[in-house]
């Protein structure tokens, strides 16, 4: 997992049946934070996009 100090307010939020889904506004982090967070979160969005392409072709 990730492990970053970070100060943010909440930019706005949804909820889905039993989940809830946040957008933060980042107001300050520790410098290198945004590099080591964006590592983090990139791959997951790539599987995520890899799999919706996956599943367009087969239509």
């Amino acid at each position: 997992g990730l492990k970053t100090p970070v100060r943010a307010e909440i930019a706005w939020k949804k909820m889905s049946g039993d989940k809830l889904e946040i957008g933060l506004k980042i107001k300050n982090m520790k410098k290198g934070a945004k590099q080591e967070i964006l590592k983090w979160i990139a791959p997951v969005g790539l599987e995520a996009k890899k799999k919706q392409k996956k599943l367009a072709e087969k239509k």
